[in-house]
């Protein structure tokens, strides 16, 4: 290629690593690229004089570092630092759980601890002084009877102190009853069942109901809540009382049955029966009724109350043991 009739030269470039193709013939003798990402280059131009000889190309390379946030230490360092956070915030949240289980058991040991001595107390204090009033009731009363004593104010006297035993007994019998529901030795299914198999033998034995009471041979070691095992007892409870007091059944059948992790219980009898649905049956504890039926749903538990008349009446009660 000549230099003669400069003006008439044309020129051709390409950037390797960017354009696709050597550019058209031009006489612009400047090339510009902006916004070029980083990289290796080589810059090629060609030239053509005005009688069409072309030399070249001549070559010039170069490369463009890229900026520090896109240098392979910088991801590096990027990407362990967000391993780093990833393994802090997954030992903060591990260790605020465990702080926190840490303190719901804590607090749960503690409030056992303070229902075993409250138990305790109430067994020590409360039970053994009712206890002299009922023993020292029927002393005096077996007083009354040795002596055989007819006066009239003597005897009513007499019935007084026959009316204190009674109703010491009957509460040194609550009372046992909710040392048993506070004390955390018992909150055991087991424990639960063994308990109302007593109380529904002590009721039944007071009548001429035949009892069929039945529950499995062996039993999981499920947990209850105070709450749980407090409110499944009074509405056991509230049924057999029902039963002794309303039913005039002969025969009674009670059955537990845990499967699917839930708690069931069956109380079936041969009684009267009556109707929900019949405002003016005198014979349905109303009161008693709805109260079962509130206490199951404050611990999520199905209970169906199904009875008529002359056909007995069924209770079912089931509780998901979670």
């Amino acid at each position: 290629m000549t230099f003669f009739r400069e003006h008439e030269i044309n020129y051709s470039t390409q950037l390797i690593g960017y354009d696709e193709a050597p550019s058209t013939w031009k006489t612009d003798y400047k090339k510009e690229y902006t916004n070029l990402p980083d990289g290796s280059y080589i810059f090629k131009v060609w030239g053509k004089d005005y009688a069409g000889n072309i030399s070249g190309p001549i070559t010039f390379s170069f490369r463009i570092t890229p900026p520090w946030w896109k240098t392979w230490w910088f991801q590096v360092l990027s990407y362990l630092l967000f391993l780093t956070l990833i393994f802090t915030s997954f030992k903060v949240i591990t260790a605020q759980k465990e702080k926190k289980q840490f303190a719901i058991l804590e607090k749960k040991r503690l409030i056992e601890r303070e229902r075993f001595r409250i138990s305790k107390d109430m067994h020590d204090t409360i039970g053994s002084s009712l206890t002299r009033i009922a023993m020292l009731s029927d002393i005096i009363s077996n007083s009354f009877e040795k002596n055989r004593v007819v006066d009239d104010e003597l005897n009513s006297i007499k019935k007084r102190i026959n009316l204190i035993g009674q109703i010491s007994r009957e509460i040194i019998d609550e009372m046992n009853e909710i040392i048993w529901a506070l004390s955390p030795k018992h909150d055991d299914i087991q424990s639960l069942i063994f308990y109302l198999h007593h109380y529904t033998n002590k009721m039944i034995e007071q009548s001429n109901i035949q009892l069929h009471f039945h529950f499995p041979e062996s039993i999981e070691e499920y947990k209850l809540s105070p709450e749980e095992r407090r409110n499944i007892f009074l509405i056991f409870k509230e049924a057999i009382n029902n039963l002794v007091k309303y039913s005039k059944a002969r025969t009674v059948t009670v059955s537990f049955i845990i499967e699917n992790k839930n708690l069931n219980f069956e109380i079936i009898d041969d009684g009267v029966g009556f109707s929900e649905l019949n405002p003016l049956d005198n014979k349905i504890p109303r009161f008693g009724l709805n109260n079962m039926k509130e206490r199951a749903n404050s611990i999520g538990a199905v209970l169906v109350i199904d009875s008529s008349y002359s056909k007995g009446t069924k209770i079912y009660f089931s509780l998901d043991l979670k």
